[in-house]
């Protein structure tokens, strides 16, 4: 009877050990499981963080760069201000000329005065072909 129950305590002790290395090896593989999550986890918290900081970057260069638009944006609005301020002072400088052209052709002073603008394009295109000329 003490060898049957010494062969049951036997038979108990192994079972018991077989059963401790299953547990140990699966505690084995949930430390090496929880590492690997650890890993990953760590992986993706410095992932998120090069994002935010990419994406901070990317925010301020876009601001950046939307304030430099602003700029160009203010500086075309007043040359487009200051152009129509030119083109109104030509608009009643050409109304003055055209007047003064009316009042000329009125006294016959005009076509005295296009005899002289002929005179001097044709006294201009003779210097041209002499200076021409002469560098040649």
């Amino acid at each position: 009877m003490l060898k049957a129950q010494t062969k049951i305590t036997e038979d108990a002790i192994i079972l018991v050990n077989s059963e401790y290395e299953k547990l140990t090896g699966n505690l084995t593989n949930c430390e090496q499981r929880l590492t690997e999550l650890r890993s990953k986890f760590a992986d993706k918290v410095n992932n998120f963080f090069e994002k935010y900081h990419y994406n901070e970057d990317y925010r301020e260069r876009l601001e950046a760069t939307r304030e430099m638009k602003l700029k160009e944006i203010d500086k075309i609005e007043c040359e487009i201000q200051l152009n129509e301020s030119i083109f109104n002072e030509l608009a009643q400088e050409k109304a003055k000329l055209t007047e003064t052209i009316d009042k000329l052709k009125r006294s016959g002073e005009h076509a005295k005065l296009q005899t002289r603008i002929n005179k001097l394009h044709m006294s201009i295109e003779h210097s041209t072909s002499d200076v021409k000329r002469l560098e040649k």
